[in-house]
């Protein structure tokens, strides 16, 4: 500014502290969204699938496992299986694998 010259700014905020609360309370509200009904094809799938298959027995809720695909088709694995058994068989045989481990193994068989 030269030598004489004045400058003023002036803004009327009215309540600032309403005015920021406002603000937060939009912008970082976690429920602004939660009256909101919109689904996605496969929410509204898995929804009605819970629906209609939920059950309580003993106290307990069973729900079933939701695959995407219905007609899911699981490969055969079980040669795979067995030579991963007969690989860890063998591995516990040899080497005191087994007695380093048989006391975590009995603590998880007795706790569970």
């Amino acid at each position: 500014m030269a030598d004489g010259e004045c400058s003023a700014n002036f803004c009327k905020t009215g309540d600032l502290r309403q005015k920021m609360l406002n603000m937060f309370e939009h912008e970082f509200s976690e429920d602004n969204h939660a009256d909101c009904d919109v689904f996605s094809v496969d929410d509204s799938r898995f929804l009605k699938m819970m629906d209609d298959s939920v059950i309580k027995t003993g106290g307990h809720y069973q729900l079933p496992l939701s695959w995407k695909n219905e007609d899911i088709s699981l490969p055969n694995n079980r040669s795979v299986v067995e030579k991963r058994l007969q690989s860890l068989k063998r591995r516990f045989e040899r080497d005191d694998y087994f007695d380093q481990h048989r006391e975590k193994i009995d603590w998880l068989l007795r706790e569970g």
